[in-house]
């Protein structure tokens, strides 16, 4: 059994409010992913846009790119280039200073699995353009570790505000107060079903 999988049975046995939003979502699609470039890039563009636009963007830029999305050609081509597959110039920065820190830092990325959360986020936020959220994400969706709480994140507050019943969307301690009481050290995967739940309410 995954780690994914038992993390989704503790909440069942532990969580009864949550075990309903989870037998209506299914199991949980978190996986680990082996290209953290690519995967820090879609974080990048995905930051402030739909995931609509972002989609459209990234595969926009893999085009430029031939399918290939390496550092060295992100820094092979010019702003204006970039900024043809729909990127604003901030957004091209962001990517050419992810793009340096790759070249410049290898063994960061090469011992990924090694370290631990917090280490990794403090590394990541380093980077000018890739802040908490951005690494929480790349935490969750890339390196699959399953005890994040993206304190930030909007659909996280609703879906906690509408499972608890909240009169506002909680603030951070609260979240993170009802996350230690309720969710045990399986805070990614209860994160993935609030999405999912608010999902349901659209």
């Amino acid at each position: 059994m995954s780690d994914i999988e038992k993390g989704v049975e503790w909440l069942i046995a532990n969580e009864p409010l949550l075990a309903e939003v989870i037998a209506k979502a299914g199991p949980c699609t978190l996986q680990k992913h082996t290209d953290p470039f690519n995967r820090l890039v879609k974080a990048v563009v995905s930051q402030q846009i739909s995931t609509k636009a972002a989609d459209s963007i990234f595969k926009k830029v893999l085009n430029l790119m031939n399918g290939s999305l390496e550092p060295k050609a992100i820094l092979s081509f010019s702003t204006e280039e970039l900024r043809s597959a729909g990127l604003s110039g901030q957004k091209v920065s962001y990517l050419k200073n992810l793009a340096e820190h790759f070249l410049q830092k290898p063994e960061f990325y090469e011992n990924l699995e090694s370290q631990t959360d917090e280490q990794l986020i403090a590394e990541l936020v380093s980077i000018k353009g890739i802040g908490i959220w951005s690494a929480q994400m790349f935490l969750m969706f890339t390196l699959c570790r399953i005890n994040i709480l993206p304190v930030d994140d909007l659909g996280l507050k609703k879906g906690m505000q509408v499972l608890y019943s909240l009169p506002q969307m909680p603030d951070k301690k609260t979240m993170q107060a009802i996350a230690a009481e309720k969710w045990g050290s399986y805070k990614s995967i209860a994160t993935w079903y609030m999405w999912r739940l608010i999902e349901f309410k659209n």
